[in-house]
């Protein structure tokens, strides 16, 4: 749950990749049947999500009503916002309204949110919406800098402790992201990637991303440890690798253990 491990947004006609531990189905006519076939490829949680079209600020209440009415229909895990275009004009009470409405609907599922980076309202709604996870977008998005990623994702966690990556799985027709039309330059696009306990991707490409997809593995999938690890991150520069925050965890505790157990030895002398 709460996006750990491999996950992906899927488009309406987007082939089902292999190896997921969790899925969003886009809401469409045919909806219900990518849920079935998810469930029959045997895809652990299953998520309902809409493109930004469905929450924009005069929009959103409509759109979580539906996602969240589809998804109990179909005993899905969750439902995702996606909180992008229409909100450069809003205030902040809208975007505190928001945060509410997705903290009252994670009473009753998992709710994730996605925009990209920068967005404005992410610590407003982040702190509106305590039990709610994040996923930020980091492609097409004006930078190739492995440093620029890692600060989009620690930035991004400031609202959101729990905050895993979306990479793309298209060419995004910008001159920034021009560099994965290649496979190569695709396979140096995922190195760039900062380190996350879950990884997202999104859209459909050419076949050699799904190729390079299904052998990269920089994330802890433990649905446990997710959201610890994502806590500690918002504090931690986002360039730090998932196994050196572990390892510098598991030191302090031998460090503490010994502490301990000298006192103790100390005082029974």
């Amino acid at each position: 749950m709460r996006g750990a491990g491999r996950g992906v947004f899927l488009t309406a006609l987007q082939p089902i990749p292999s190896g997921l531990d969790w899925a969003a189905v886009v809401m469409t006519a045919n909806s219900a049947s990518r849920v079935a076939a998810l469930r029959a490829a045997g895809v652990r949680d299953i998520y309902v999500w809409d493109h930004p079209r469905s929450w924009r600020p005069e929009t959103w209440r409509d759109g979580l009503a539906r996602m969240t009415a589809f998804a109990r229909m179909h005993r899905l895990a969750g439902v995702i916002a996606d909180a992008e275009s229409g909100w450069e004009s809003a205030d902040e009470a809208d975007a505190i309204e928001l945060g509410r409405a997705l903290q009252l609907t994670a009473s009753e599922f998992d709710v994730g949110f996605t925009s990209y980076p920068g967005f404005r309202f992410v610590r407003t709604i982040g702190r509106a919406a305590p039990s709610v996870w994040g996923a930020v977008q980091i492609y097409n998005r004006g930078s190739r800098s492995a440093a620029v990623f890692a600060q989009w994702l620690a930035a991004f966690r400031l609202g959101f402790p729990s905050t895993i990556v979306i990479a793309a799985t298209f060419v995004p027709d910008t001159v920034a992201g021009q560099d994965l039309s290649t496979r190569a330059g695709y396979r140096a696009y995922l190195g760039r990637l900062p380190r996350s306990y879950g990884l997202a991707t999104y859209g459909a490409g050419p076949g050699y991303m799904a190729e390079e997809i299904a052998s990269y593995r920089p994330v802890e999938s433990s649905a446990m440890l997710g959201p610890v690890i994502g806590l500690a991150s918002a504090w931690l520069p986002g360039s730090i690798p998932l196994p050196v925050i572990l390892t510098m965890v598991i030191i302090a505790a031998i460090a503490i253990g010994w502490l301990l157990w000298s006192a103790i030895r100390k005082a029974t002398q």
